[in-house]
């Protein structure tokens, strides 16, 4: 169930409804793809890495489904229509292993981290992007 408070007219209430719904069916359709390898980090290893990161270029947000990190567009009507599933490939750093957004297949990603191992960084590039959630 989905409840979504609002003081407006508009159709923002019943958007914010379709994309929770869109979201939580995407995620359970790709739930077993979404596995990682057997011998993969562990959910509780890939959670430092999970979070929303703001930088000059926009957001991005980091989320686990499964054992596996997805690089979602937050400001998208529909976020998980394109995730990104991104592979480990080194430490605190990833393969963009699927994805149909603009050819970004390939393409590295790495984080920098805190004392305790959580991403304090979003590399995507040259551009970085800072944690922007607490």
């Amino acid at each position: 169930a989905t409840a979504v408070l609002t003081n407006n007219l508009g159709p923002l209430s019943a958007l914010a409804v379709e994309m929770a719904f869109h979201t939580m069916a995407k995620v359970a359709a790709m739930w077993g793809d979404a596995a990682g390898p057997p011998a993969g980090p562990s959910r509780a290893a890939l959670r430092h890495y999970t979070g929303q990161f703001r930088g000059e270029w926009g957001e991005a947000l980091i989320a686990l489904v499964n054992k596996s990190l997805y690089l979602v567009d937050p400001e998208e009507d529909r976020p998980m229509r394109i995730p990104a599933r991104l592979e480990p490939s080194g430490e605190h750093r990833f393969l963009i292993a699927d994805n149909e957004d603009y050819g970004r297949r390939g393409e590295h990603i790495s984080f920098s981290t805190d004392k305790s191992g959580r991403a304090t960084a979003l590399h995507v590039g040259p551009n970085s992007l800072q944690r922007a959630d607490p």
